[in-house]
């Protein structure tokens, strides 16, 4: 899909958190996920009003950032990468901030959160 920039909206968060969130999300969501939050690509992929993001203790959306997700679901096929390789704790703490602030309820997932939930996959 085509890139657009990205949209404003009220700052959720500490300014250094909300920047590199919304830089991750634009780095490795958006193409997906789109600014909207409504799936670029797919249904499968809308943000917006899942549960999930509606979670003020990120947990959800911090373990599907780390272990991503392949099943299928209503017919389709739903995948995302894993970007546990790719990421370090405080960028996925970011970017689950980000998406949660965004797309439903705050959270306030840290890098020690996310190193936790890391230990926890193996």
């Amino acid at each position: 899909p085509r890139a657009t920039a990205a949209p404003t909206f009220p700052n959720n968060g500490t300014a250094a958190v909300s920047s590199l969130g919304r830089r991750m999300y634009q780095e490795a969501c958006v193409s997906c996920h789109g600014w909207s939050g409504t799936g670029e690509l797919t249904p499968l992929a809308t943000l917006t009003g899942a549960e999930a993001v509606n979670d003020p203790t990120g947990i959800d959306v911090a373990k599907t950032v780390l272990l991503g997700v392949s099943r299928a679901r209503y017919g389709a096929q739903a995948f995302m990468p894993s970007f546990a390789d790719a990421y370090s704790d405080a960028e996925i703490a970011a970017v689950v901030n980000y998406v949660n602030a965004r797309f439903g309820a705050p959270s306030h997932v840290t890098s020690a959160g996310v190193a936790s939930l890391r230990t926890k996959r193996h």
